[in-house]
């Protein structure tokens, strides 16, 4: 069998992109995905007068690579041009002219306001009905033509997301990064520390279903459900039972209609949703992670290559604090649903339906992301400390490690082998 190769999908610089696709993309995610995603983070970079013009992605053998485009640069571009040729172009280049003369605006006029007020009250509602009306059709109901239709639909739909999800990207992160290098100017602080003051800035990333959450957790509090029903029994059944409980039933529903079908281990149309993972949707109903979901059935298997720095691993910080604990390394959701409430979850990234893990970990530690990644955020909003970025982590620190991660300095230190 021959080996596939690996050649550049084009001139310039391409990095493997492991934030959101960690394997091999299904065809279909990578026939729709590209060109909305280039065409809203580059009306992004463009309105706030960066020069970053945007990023393209290709697929190689089904991987994920991407390529970011500074305005002006020539396809075959592998680095930032000479200084003497750079300066040149700030005062030639139209695009670039319009641009640093446009950049000032961004801080003066603070156009992150607006772009709130479009999300809020334009873009996030109505993404929210299409999503829904999609998600309510009864596709057993229609004939094939219909059919056919719905799944033009959907792919339509899909790509309209791409576009929106990255056409405000620079929105939510520019004010955020603004302020932390201010804020590090005036005060010599380290980033940790100056991302300690977020905690709590957006409660709303804490997850879109919450709300519903605690609803759920209420009305089984009243009739007087705990974990002690779960324990033992199939996670599905658990699920069903609660269904078919006066008062729980609606509430559960209200919170599997907002988070049912939402992706929970990766961004492709192959990972799976809520719904496919009962283990995990149990354990985040009842808070209570290990002492209801059954460890033996989730098992870890893979031995870490030795640390550069034995005992130490060094990411960046992503939320200030310092927690030891127990290491469960999770590679799936089903990994994650079997950590225990006050143990530290070591991970290459998290997404969104991930968020309610957060309110029973100590502490996070990733492969990827920065500061202002998924990770980091939700990790400020729940108080937890995080170190992201680690780029190894996963393989450095073993499943029931003790360790202890330094948010602050965004070091983890590995307190006791396994």
């Amino acid at each position: 069998m021959s080996q596939p190769e690996f050649k550049a999908p084009g001139p310039g610089t391409w990095e493997l992109e492991q934030t959101h696709f960690g394997r091999p993309a299904t065809r279909y995610v990578a026939g729709v995905a590209g060109e909305p995603l280039s065409r809203g983070f580059g009306e992004g970079t463009k309105r706030y007068g960066l020069l970053l013009d945007t990023m393209r992605l290709r697929f190689v053998n089904d991987f994920c690579y991407a390529k970011f485009i500074p305005v002006g640069a020539p396809e075959n571009a592998s680095g930032p041009p000479p200084r003497p040729i750079f300066m040149l172009l700030t005062r030639l280049h139209p695009e670039i002219r319009r641009r640093i003369s446009a950049a000032p605006d961004v801080i003066s006029k603070k156009l992150w306001r607006e772009d709130m007020r479009l999300w809020d009250e334009e873009f996030k509602p109505d993404s929210i009905a299409r999503n829904r009306r999609l998600q309510d059709t009864d596709v057993t109901a229609l004939g094939d033509a219909e059919f056919l239709a719905y799944l033009e639909d959907v792919k339509a739909n899909a790509i309209e997301m791409f576009y929106r999800h990255h056409k405000f990207t620079v929105s939510s992160s520019f004010p955020v990064g603004y302020f932390i290098t201010k804020v590090q100017e005036w005060t010599g602080l380290p980033s940790g520390e100056v991302l300690g003051v977020l905690k709590g800035a957006a409660p709303i990333s804490r997850g879109i279903g919450a709300p519903s959450l605690e609803r759920l957790r209420a009305a089984l509090v009243e009739r007087g459900i705990t974990a002690d029903s779960a324990r033992g029994r199939p996670a599905q059944q658990v699920l069903d039972s609660l269904r078919a409980t006066a008062g729980a039933g609606e509430a559960l529903q209200t919170y599997l209609d907002e988070v049912g079908y939402r992706l929970v281990s990766g961004y492709d149309m192959a990972d799976k949703y809520a719904l496919e993972m009962p283990e995990m949707l149990v354990g985040t109903i009842f808070g209570a992670g290990a002492s209801v979901v059954d460890r033996a059935a989730l098992s870890f298997a893979g031995a870490p290559p030795a640390a550069s720095e034995p005992g130490l691993v060094r990411g960046h910080p992503g939320s200030s604090g310092v927690a030891r604990g127990v290491a469960r390394v999770a590679r799936t959701p089903a990994d994650a649903a079997r950590i225990g409430a006050g143990e530290i979850l070591v991970t290459q990234m998290t997404a969104a339906p991930w968020t309610p893990l957060f309110a029973r970990i100590a502490a996070l530690v990733t492969d990827a992301g920065g500061a202002l990644s998924h990770s980091a955020i939700v990790a400020r909003e729940y108080g937890i400390p995080a170190v992201v970025g680690t780029g190894h982590g996963t393989a450095l620190i073993s499943d029931g490690d003790t360790v202890e991660v330094d948010g602050d300095r965004g070091i983890v230190r590995i307190l006791t082998a396994s």
